[in-house]
């Protein structure tokens, strides 16, 4: 018999892990491959330390800044706000860390998670060649203090609303509570963009974007998840915003 938490470790970690279906008992289940090892830490000669650390997509990486260090206490980016995603420059501009990454060379896209950032960048290169550059621009910034993003996230999508239906109050509940912290752990979210003849429509950001799984895990992981919980449902799409 499995509890729901211990699928729900399973069947979601988490939205571009490259995972593979099989069947269990009245729930599936989805296997997951191993995280890469940390690479080195990065510090701009300050009391900031950036710990980079691989993703299930090659061209993204996520960075989490800590606290230098015997405890290494992690510094929030976004913390309990919500998630902001930039795709260019010109959509950074709200955000003095993230227009800062962009003036690295082959970045692509910068997310600002709870607690990291993940970093886009273009097919070409190697991460060696832009890692260092991106670990101490995050140092660099969180040793000021200033806030990542001053004006919050960009989206409030799970946010209850007093005209909401059932069925969309149970979807908001689940992502927010369920779905989207599992896919914050690979360095990834999703944007709930509403439920639309029995279809509910998602958007992936972070990480997710461009990920090889990223289709497997929509269609399959959160799919099979939200049908379980509201049974009526046509399934999930994935939309561009």
């Amino acid at each position: 018999v499995f509890t729901i938490e211990v699928v729900m470790s399973r069947y979601l970690h988490s939205a571009c892990r490259a995972l593979a279906p099989r069947v269990v008992p009245r729930r599936p289940v989805l296997r997951t491959a191993v995280r890469l090892a940390p690479a080195r830490c990065f510090s701009a000669g300050s009391d900031v330390i950036v710990v980079p650390s691989s993703t299930p997509n090659p061209n993204a990486y996520m960075f989490h800044p800590k606290k230098s260090g015997s405890k290494g206490d992690t510094l929030e980016i976004m913390g309990d706000r919500p998630a902001a995603s930039f795709l260019d420059a010109a959509e950074a501009d709200d955000s003095p860390l993230a227009s800062a990454l962009f003036k690295i060379p082959l970045v692509r896209g910068v997310f600002l998670g709870p607690d990291y950032v993940t970093i886009t960048k273009a097919n070409v290169g190697e991460w060696k060649e832009i890692t260092p550059m991106v670990g101490a621009a995050i140092a660099d910034f969180m040793a000021t203090g200033a806030d990542p993003m001053p004006e919050g996230g960009d989206h409030k999508d799970t946010e209850i609303l007093p005209d909401d239906d059932e069925t969309t109050v149970k979807l908001k509940e689940l992502i927010s509570e369920m779905i989207r912290p599992e896919i914050q752990k690979d360095g990834g979210d999703l944007v709930f963009h509403g439920v639309e003849d029995g279809w509910v429509k998602l958007q992936l950001t972070g990480s997710c974007v461009g990920c090889p799984s990223s289709t497997e895990t929509l269609q399959g992981g959160i799919d099979g998840l939200l049908k379980h919980y509201l049974p009526d449902l046509k399934g999930v799409v994935h939309v561009d915003g």
